[in-house]
């Protein structure tokens, strides 16, 4: 077993993307699809609005965008099980599909992004050479002695039909809140944040196009579910040896 299997860390994000050629039927039925869309939430508020594209938030946990070749849906808050993401995601592709009358999608990717907390940036250090033990040495380049080191992992992967890419490395995430002048009188504090983290990245995509009429989104999105809870640990447990 790896040192820090899938269940050690936390789900923070699940991107699905439909590109498919252009759709100028988007600039008249623009307002018939997103009150279609809106149906699916309590609250949706618009975010971008041009003859091009159109962004909008569902409920402070989807991002929603529509543009002339693609759609785009992330759900932000997605750690708690998989059933709310996966039925509001295959709303919003079927609406959006059946309102631009999309014969082919060009591709599907789907984006599905793991984070462990780290107290540190030395822990996220620690904890990544633990799970990936690929170092320098004393090795020096470029006259930067390597006393601190994080590898970024990328793998590339491809049947001709369907491919996926996983990144694996620390990442650090800056928040700065500075309220302004006009606020002043509801005592806001100034808040600077840094979480420190590692990032296990999964990407799966197809590489052929597919006719709208034999894809099912919550088949494609539920079998990639299944498929990591299957063979992430597998993965991970062959980075140990990769130093």
């Amino acid at each position: 077993m790896p040192p820090y299997p899938l269940s050690s860390f936390r789900r923070s994000q699940v991107t699905l993307e439909l590109r498919f050629d252009e759709a100028f039927v988007l600039w008249d039925r623009a307002g018939a699809l997103w009150e279609a869309v809106r149906r699916q939430f309590r609250t949706l508020k618009h975010s971008q609005v041009t003859p091009n594209q159109t962004t909008f938030t569902g409920d402070n946990r989807f991002t929603l965008v529509v543009s002339l070749d693609r759609a785009v849906i992330t759900d932000h808050k997605p750690s708690g099980g998989t059933t709310a993401t996966l039925d509001v995601m295959s709303k919003f592709a079927e609406v959006v599909l059946q309102h631009l009358e999309v014969p082919v999608l060009k591709r599907v990717g789907t984006r599905i992004i793991y984070s462990l907390r780290c107290k540190t940036s030395d822990e996220a250090r620690a904890k990544l050479a633990e799970a990936m033990p690929l170092s320098f040495g004393e090795a020096t380049f470029f006259n930067i002695k390597p006393t601190q080191f994080s590898p970024h992992l990328k793998i590339d992967v491809s049947d001709g039909e369907l491919g996926y890419t996983v990144q694996f490395h620390k990442n650090e995430k800056k928040y700065e809140f500075d309220p302004p002048p006009e606020v002043s009188d509801l005592n806001l504090e100034p808040r600077n944040e840094a979480i420190e983290e590692l990032t296990l990245d999964f990407d799966f995509f197809t590489t052929q196009p597919i006719p709208t009429e034999s894809f099912d989104v919550r088949v494609w999105l539920a079998g990639w579910n299944k498929s990591l809870s299957r063979d992430a640990d597998n993965l991970l447990d062959r980075l140990k040896s990769i130093g």
